[in-house]
């Protein structure tokens, strides 16, 4: 079979629109399962008493648009004047549109591309935003930024700057999003263990990201501790800890089995199944959620 030119993969691509979470597997922790357990860190299991608009702009919000952001100008762009291929066909996010040529993107560039792709993507995500208040904007605006961070770290060949920033677009930020759902914003003690939570869960992300990215050693050959297990470890202890500190003792023993799998085929000699650290370290999320909301003892 010949090899497809760069125009046939471009329009083969466009036929998928925004990436979502069935793209791959759907229990690893992404955008809109941290939306999720950000609700029900604050609602509990009282679905009742969830508002269906906001909760399903927020996942739009964190899953598709915040997540398109980061794949197409960071994760799938090589910035030789095209973006990743599956963009949206929005009709005023074509070259050849009125508004291509007014801001020249029918031109090759780096600048081109940035606003051909981001552009469009940025005022969807401030529209869906909107309705959800002052912390949807502010969230989306640091995801912007981070954005812009990783493609700096991109064109620099920084791969772990990438991860940790990833982990934190797609797993604390949309986290924080859930919790800020509540309407108001839990009591300073409670706030301060949902935060400690948070970053829990963006330093196990970022254990998988690397993982799956192979910024450090995939595979601990030696038996020896790498840099990808003293991360999941951080980040086990700190969930532990909060559940712990909540007095939840029954919860983190719980968690802390759940924790011991991941972290066990991080330690044990041979190569690193990112997909398996994923589903356990989703399942932790949610349970850590549910208990932590629950205050299961």
């Amino acid at each position: 079979m010949d090899r497809l030119s760069s125009a046939e993969k471009v329009e083969q691509g466009s036929f998928v629109a925004l990436r979502v979470w069935l793209s791959g597997s759907p229990w690893r922790p992404t955008g809109a399962w941290l939306v999720l357990a950000g609700v029900l860190v604050v609602s509990g299991l009282r679905v009742r008493d969830w508002a269906v608009v906001p909760v399903f702009l927020a996942l739009l919000l964190a899953e598709l648009l915040w997540g398109a952001l980061w794949s197409q100008l960071v994760t799938e762009a090589d910035w030789t004047g095209n973006l990743g291929t599956g963009r949206p066909r929005l009709p005023f996010a074509q070259s050849d549109s009125v508004a291509g040529r007014l801001l020249g993107w029918n031109y090759s560039g780096s600048l081109s591309a940035l606003l051909r792709g981001g552009l469009p993507l940025l005022i969807l995500a401030i529209c869906a935003a909107w309705p959800l208040g002052q912390p949807a904007l502010i969230m989306t605006m640091a995801v912007t930024l981070l954005v812009g961070v990783g493609i700096l770290a991109q064109r620099a060949g920084l791969r772990s700057w990438l991860a940790w920033l990833q982990a934190t677009v797609q797993v604390g930020l949309p986290f924080l999003l859930g919790v800020s759902l509540a309407g108001t914003w839990p009591e300073a003690g409670r706030f301060a263990q949902i935060g400690v939570m948070a970053l829990g869960f963006i330093l196990l992300a970022r254990a998988g990201f690397g993982a799956a990215m192979e910024a450090e050693v995939p595979s601990n050959a030696q038996g020896f501790i790498t840099p990808l297990l003293v991360i999941a470890g951080l980040g086990s202890l700190l969930v532990i800890g909060v559940l712990l500190v909540a007095g939840q003792a029954i919860a983190a023993g719980v968690v802390a089995l759940i924790a011991a799998a991941p972290l066990l085929q991080l330690a044990r000699q041979g190569p690193v199944n990112a997909g398996t650290l994923w589903a356990w370290w989703w399942a932790l999320t949610m349970a850590a959620a549910i208990a932590f909301s629950l205050e299961i003892g």
